[in-house]
């Protein structure tokens, strides 16, 4: 049972390292749109 919650909260831990990773990918995609522009 305790092995569940442990389970979860890693991989929720991981989706949110996904997240972060797909949020930083975006912020430098734009950023480069940007420069790119100029």
């Amino acid at each position: 049972m305790a092995s569940k919650p442990t389970q979860h909260n890693t991989q929720m831990h991981v989706i949110s390292q996904r997240s972060k990773a797909a949020a930083a990918g975006l912020e430098v995609t734009t950023l480069f749109m940007g420069t790119s522009r100029q």
